[in-house]
């Protein structure tokens, strides 16, 4: 069966170790020596690649990652990763890149939540927030949220306990993690729904003036519009966020972005023949 969190790895050793790891944590006795015994490799080879000193070949980490009885798709990403940071030219780079992006959006875990769970949620900073702890590797405390968005502590402390309630993130050893990718909430008519539409509309409104051109990018288009296709692009509109998150996600990213797509009338409703 495959596991999401398997295709969050940031490199291919990460994830070899990781098995290590978990069988380990099943049997304290398991040794380096009966994992490399286990896959016909030595424990000085074993120890090396763990180390990055050591690389597999594409074909040996197929025969590892098939001995580890691993499920296809992680295997497929297993070889990717291993691919994307060892590249043979710059087109296998890419090829891996498209591939890791392909497994990673399959993969994603979301959370969908009713419309009143998301009245409690829907001043920005939460969503922004949920979208930070999948960012952040290391140590994600209150503080280093409240810097990363200009918020108070008050606010911070507020914002996590009531995501907390909701199960969407846990606090662990102090540090704050995020147990879904993305939340899903109905496209049903709702107030909290349009307050959330209306603060990020003043969020792009500030950043028209505050961030640097190189840094967002803001577009336009006035149309006519045949009604009967409003509910086809609005699909559109939702596959085309889906594809921009994948491919904006890269292999590193840093910073947290906000995508918003508008589609409303301008002129008065048509008078009907």
């Amino acid at each position: 069966m495959v596991n999401p969190h398997d295709f969050k790895s940031t490199s291919y050793v990460s994830l070899f170790k990781d098995e290590f790891l978990r069988r380990k944590e099943k049997n304290s006795l398991y040794s380096l020596r009966a994992f490399a015994n286990q896959l016909d490799l030595s424990p000085a080879y074993v120890s090396l690649v763990f180390r990055g000193k050591r690389h597999f070949s594409s074909a040996k980490a197929l025969e590892v990652a098939k001995k580890l009885k691993w499920p296809r798709e992680k295997q497929k990403y297993f070889i990717s990763l291993l691919e994307f940071e060892n590249p043979k030219t710059e087109e296998s780079k890419e090829s891996a890149l498209a591939t890791l992006q392909k497994l990673e959006s399959s993969n994603l875990q979301f959370n969908s939540i009713d419309v009143d769970s998301f009245s409690a949620i829907s001043i920005w900073y939460h969503n922004a927030i949920l979208s930070l702890l999948t960012l952040v590797k290391s140590k994600a405390t209150t503080k280093l949220i409240a810097k990363r968005f200009n918020l108070d502590q008050f606010e911070t402390e507020g914002a996590l306990r009531r995501l907390q309630r909701l199960g969407l993130v846990k606090l662990k050893m102090s540090s704050w993690s995020a147990l879904y990718d993305y939340l899903r909430v109905p496209a049903t008519p709702s107030a909290a729904i349009r307050l959330y539409h209306k603060e990020l509309l003043n969020k792009a409104a500030v950043a028209i003036d505050e961030q640097d051109f190189d840094e967002r990018d803001f577009s336009n288009m006035t149309l006519t519009v045949d009604r009967a296709q409003l509910q086809t692009a609005k699909k559109k509109i939702t596959e085309f966020h889906n594809e921009m998150a994948q491919f904006l996600e890269g292999k590193n990213p840093t910073e947290v972005y906000q995508l918003s797509v508008q589609l409303f009338r301008l002129s008065q409703p048509a008078e009907k023949k």
